[in-house]
């Protein structure tokens, strides 16, 4: 289903591009998507924190726990997402969108972008209450479940821009902004009550078992991983902003152009790491250290074939874009094919080492491996902007900041399997 989600936003961009043929509004749209990931971070790490605590208890057995866990957070999740409701949508009123995302009036107006960000306000605040339930779904290893509200978000966008009619580009992002509302939040929806069914609705989160007593651990190690996903984001999901603020929004498309295929080996190789967090955890927790550095010298394995695999398309990257968007729609270039092939291979090994340092609990050294990774990603990416005369510049950067970063978390790991691998002889 995670892969389904990916595929289809791979095919959802030829569709975009006939709803918007202006391509500096598609940018400006892709670039605040961008901007919601960013603010669905501020669930102040709940749901990873839920996560790996519900792993725990879950592993052990311990009902009552389980279910104070659960409920605890779904209340507190409740109360960031009504505080950041109230401090957001005022904001909307007073910031000049126009000047935010460097787009002239003429191709969107600020009625327009006032909207259609307060939409996307209205989606920030339910999924970070709603999406609790794929940390439910995570922590009981059903990730098969906890992928479908990627895939009804990313279905649902396309059915929109493929069967309303389009208008003028300001109705028409208003619309999408609307739909984008309704599908973020409807298959969430749908997840939590395929979270709680069956044997699992004895845990259905309820103020009665609430208990500010377990807050503590769950913020302990969501704090964590808060940061974690802070500096990632630095590292990662600046790409889209930083080519649209150095450059123009226009060129947000033919990024998007690149990454989506190249993306799609990475999110399916991620997708595939999914439920490896999980699982670390619990053979961590029952002391099954061999089936860990096992699974790890696999996965190691199976980045690099994916690597390998995205180098081998290069050459025929002309070909596959002209086919899947149209002859001659971008100019394809042979060094930025390389350059999304080395960010893709790089963000596979990234996916493995974060997967199994997470699931260990160890969260130290990742925050000052990314740390060091996110600090130097735009000073190196302005410098590679100049001297590239281009925004392939950004890209380039974050490539070498996940391979530091995969590098360094390789080193680290391979000093923590030491004992494992003594016991073992």
């Amino acid at each position: 289903m995670r892969g389904g989600a990916i595929l289809v936003a791979v095919l959802s961009l030829p569709a975009y591009m006939r709803f918007f043929p202006e391509n500096a509004a598609l940018g400006v749209w892709f670039t605040i998507l961008t901007l919601v990931g960013w603010c669905l971070t501020l669930d102040l790490g709940l749901g990873n924190g839920l996560r790996n605590r519900l792993v725990e208890t879950l592993a052990l057995e311990s009902v009552n726990e389980s279910r104070t866990l659960i409920s605890s957070t779904y209340v507190a999740s409740g109360g960031i997402a009504a505080c950041l409701g109230i401090l957001l949508f005022p904001i909307v009123y007073f910031v000049d969108w126009n000047r935010a995302f460097n787009v002239e009036p003429e191709v969107l107006t600020a009625s327009t972008l006032r909207t259609a960000v307060a939409l996307c306000c209205g989606a920030i605040v339910l999924q970070l209450f709603l999406r609790l339930s794929t940390a439910v779904l995570l922590s009981r290893q059903r990730a098969v479940a906890s992928a479908l509200p990627g895939l009804g978000t990313s279905a649902g966008m396309l059915l929109t821009v493929l069967i309303v009619s389009p208008a003028d580009i300001d109705t028409n992002f208003v619309i999408l902004s609307a739909a984008y509302l309704f599908w973020s939040a409807t298959p969430l929806l749908a997840a939590g009550l395929v979270a709680f069914s069956g044997d699992f609705k004895i845990y259905r989160p309820s103020v009665r078992f609430f208990s500010l007593g377990s807050l503590p651990a769950i913020f302990r190690v969501g704090f964590g991983f808060l940061g974690l996903q802070l500096l990632y984001m630095a590292l990662i999901t600046t790409d889209t902003p930083l080519v649209s603020w150095l450059f123009s929004p226009r060129f947000v498309v033919d990024y998007q152009a690149y990454f989506r295929p190249f993306g799609l080996v990475g999110s399916l190789f991620v997708v595939a790491m999914t439920p490896m967090w999980s699982r670390v955890t619990h053979a961590w927790v029952v002391g099954d250290t061999q089936w860990i550095e096992r699974a790890y010298r696999r996965a190691n394995i199976a980045a690099l074939v994916g690597f390998a695999g995205c180098l081998a398309a290069v050459p025929v990257m002309p070909q596959l874009l002209d086919l899947w968007l149209g002859a001659e729609t971008i100019n394809v270039q042979g060094e930025y094919s390389l350059a999304f092939a080395v960010l893709t291979g790089a963000t596979m090994m990234n996916s493995v080492m974060a997967s199994f340092t997470s699931g260990l609990g160890e969260i130290r050294f990742q925050l000052l491996f990314y740390g060091v990774a996110a600090c130097a990603k735009i000073p190196l990416a302005l410098f590679l902007c100049r001297q590239l005369d281009s925004w392939i510049g950004i890209v380039w950067a974050t490539a070498v900041g996940l391979l530091v970063y995969s590098a360094s978390q390789a080193w680290w790991l391979a000093k923590k399997f030491e004992p494992f691998r003594d016991q073992s002889h």
